[in-house]
């Protein structure tokens, strides 16, 4: 199995516009992942172009047009996903894994929404999942999570500035 930054590498490698979607409730703990990774990014990539930032919330389908009208190259995913793995892992998912993991608290399954992202955008997709360890209403996010986001977001922003085409 390959590391997190090869993946990324790799998964990333001749992009011309990226849009990340942030997937996840700020009012319950660790299911903020994915909006908190979308933070840091922005603060280190915004202003550009050819990134576009799609804060998902716990309703991602709602941005679905408008991805399809940014019409990026690729689509990076971040969502709080059960991987049965330790609290703060993170982990590319594959295609084929996508209906198997549980995804946090949205309304739609991720996989009902990528379906429709790939009928109507050409993207790659990247989707990558964080190991929540509480998803409490009312809660911060753990120790393990906010150390897996301040990373995952480090290595996204280094396989970015590596990899355009």
């Amino acid at each position: 199995m390959r590391s997190l930054k090869t993946g990324l590498k790799a998964s990333l490698e001749g992009w011309r516009r990226i849009a990340f979607l942030g997937i996840g409730s700020e009012l319950c703990g660790d299911d903020a992942a994915g909006p908190k990774v979308l933070e840091r990014l922005d603060a280190s990539l915004g202003g550009r172009d050819d990134i576009a930032f799609f804060h998902g919330g716990s309703a991602p389908e709602n941005l679905t047009g408008a991805i399809r009208d940014y019409n990026p190259t690729h689509l990076v995913v971040i969502d709080a996903a059960d991987l049965g793995k330790k609290p703060g892992s993170v982990r590319i998912i594959g295609e084929s894994e996508i209906g198997g993991a549980s995804f946090s608290t949205h309304s739609l399954p991720i996989p009902i929404i990528l379906g429709y992202l790939r009928s109507t955008v050409k993207a790659r997709e990247i989707v990558i999942g964080i190991q929540p360890g509480s998803l409490e209403f009312d809660s911060p996010v753990t120790a393990p999570v906010a150390a897996a986001v301040a990373s995952l977001a480090d290595d996204i922003i280094r396989a970015v500035e590596t990899t355009r085409a």
